[in-house]
């Protein structure tokens, strides 16, 4: 008798795990039918310190961590630290960090932001913000 009643329960449990993948599958599809997976700009571009760096290519061989983040940025602040951190493991963890700053200055001015907080991460400037329009996603995707 009691194996039964262990039997059922495990039944019961298997069908509701499987029920809340199904319907969590298709609320993710639902939620994702406009967005399109492309890339429309070149995926090598130059680092504030002139060193290329081709991140789509990368993402094949290895995950990519694109940051995108800015100087003016409150939270910024308080991730940039861990992003520095994971630079700096990047091999252990077989990571690949790249970043965008947007709309931070120009290069030099730039320059002195990471030098001066002691950042180690490649950044890429985007001077007027047109990358992050790139990598913008329609608010109503967010939610």
């Amino acid at each position: 008798m009691t194996w039964k009643l262990g039997q059922g329960w495990l039944k019961s449990s298997i069908v509701i795990i499987l029920v809340v993948t199904v319907i969590s599958i298709a609320i993710d599809l639902w939620r994702n039918k406009n967005l399109k997976v492309s890339v429309q700009h070149q995926s090598v571009e130059k680092t504030i310190n002139q060193h290329d760096i081709d991140w789509l290519t990368s993402s094949y061989q290895q995950p990519v961590v694109l940051y995108l983040w800015a100087t003016w940025c409150p939270s910024c602040r308080f991730v940039s630290p861990s992003i520095n951190l994971l630079k700096q493991y990047q091999s252990d963890l077989n990571v690949k960090v790249a970043s965008i700053a947007i709309r931070s200055g120009d290069d030099r001015k730039l320059r002195a932001y990471m030098g001066s907080k002691d950042y180690r991460f490649p950044v890429i400037n985007d001077v007027n913000g047109n990358s992050a329009k790139n990598w913008a996603l329609p608010l109503h995707l967010l939610f």
